[in-house]
């Protein structure tokens, strides 16, 4: 793991001294080898973190349909540039700069659609 100071301001508190970079390599099974890229800010908590395939392959689409609890144990890969959709509960989360990418399986990706509608949900009921 590579670890490095970035000179430059956070994007969410403009702190010039604590953003940092991690780098690290890994073999991500039926995938292959990526490289995991963390930008981080000591002072706020901002991250931002996205996958880097090593072998260069050109981007791919799957599908993937859950027809037993057995299948959200099957693990997700989504890099930021990824549009990952639900169409039978119409949600779909696409790319975009404040996109990050993350390893899991399908029960922890039902988990972060069901955090986001619930906050979406909370800010509407505020207003």
């Amino acid at each position: 793991m590579e670890e490095q100071v970035i000179e430059m301001p956070c994007p969410m508190c403009h702190d010039e001294d604590n953003l940092l970079m991690i780098a690290k390599v890994d073999e991500i099974p039926y995938f292959g080898e990526h490289t995991q890229v963390t930008v981080l800010c000591h002072s706020c908590g901002w991250r931002q973190t996205d996958f880097i395939p090593a072998e260069g392959r050109k981007p791919g689409g799957w599908t993937f349909e859950i027809e037993s609890e057995d299948d959200l144990s099957v693990r997700v890969v989504r890099s930021s540039s990824c549009t990952v959709c639900i169409p039978e509960l119409d949600l779909e989360v696409n790319p975009g700069s404040a996109a990050t990418g993350f390893v899991t399986n399908m029960e922890g990706l039902l988990v972060r659609f069901i955090d986001i509608v619930k906050m979406v949900s909370k800010s509407i009921g505020d207003d």
